[in-house]
């Protein structure tokens, strides 16, 4: 439950796209499929999908919430994602730096 507030905390749209190499699958879902799930035990059904025969992840968060659009690209953000990166990926920038200032 954790990431799924994370993800509707910016968005009410997900689309999750996964592929191991050999099997490939796409989910589509909002806040509202979610809670079903939770409140009256529906289910969230996968799609099959052609696998690209390399592993790929990729979330698509949509329907962005109005707050979430106001704070982004503010210095604030900017600075706070930099500083959470830098946290984050310590190891792979000291190699080489992971964006530019």
């Amino acid at each position: 439950m954790g990431l799924n507030r994370a993800i509707f905390k910016l968005g009410k749209s997900v689309n999750l796209d996964s592929d191991n190499g050999k099997e490939a699958f796409g989910l589509k879902f909002t806040e509202d499929n979610v809670r079903a799930v939770v409140e009256y035990g529906e289910e969230i059904q996968a799609q099959k999908k052609p696998t690209r025969n390399k592993k790929y992840y990729r979330l698509d968060i949509s329907d962005i919430k109005r707050d979430v659009l106001h704070e982004v690209g503010s210095d604030t953000w900017i600075e706070s994602l930099k500083n959470q990166v830098r946290i984050r990926y310590a190891i792979f920038c000291k190699k080489r730096p992971c964006y530019k200032s």
